[in-house]
């Protein structure tokens, strides 16, 4: 579980490059209250490694962030959360993100597609199969 702490402190730094949120403390209360997360910690201290927040809506799961500590990048745990969030999904998953933000090449990986564009944002969708079961990850 993640702390308003956790969510502030960890977005705080990077507010304002690929994504904007006005009120941290706000954001971080409404997802705690009304969203679920995936995290992972470093078994041995509990260090916060890495985390998704989303909130699974009717008829969609909506993936509101995705992030991961700067010195534990670029060793598949944000690809292995989201995938796991994927794993357990019968229902098709959104997400918002900056067009130039190096996580899309992530997300095409994981089989989401562009829907939109809006200005600098793109919507990504992933949509289960005809029977319900998500594609195999590669």
């Amino acid at each position: 579980m993640l702390s308003r702490e956790e969510i502030v402190t960890t977005l705080e730094p990077l507010n304002g490059d690929f994504f904007l949120i006005n009120d941290l403390v706000a954001y971080a209360d409404k997802v705690l209250a009304n969203g679920r997360s995936l995290v992972r910690r470093e078994p041995s201290t509990g260090t916060l490694m890495a985390y998704v927040l989303y909130y699974d809506n009717q008829p969609e799961i909506l993936i509101t962030m995705v992030w991961t500590a700067p010195d534990h990048r670029r060793r598949g745990l944000a690809r292995d959360l989201v995938a796991e969030l994927l794993a357990g999904a019968v229902k098709p998953v959104h997400l918002e993100v900056h067009h130039a933000n190096p996580a899309v090449t992530l997300y095409r990986k994981l089989g989401f597609r562009v829907v939109s564009r809006k200005g600098d944002i793109l919507t990504m969708k992933r949509e289960p199969d005809a029977s319900g079961e998500r594609p195999a990850l590669s």
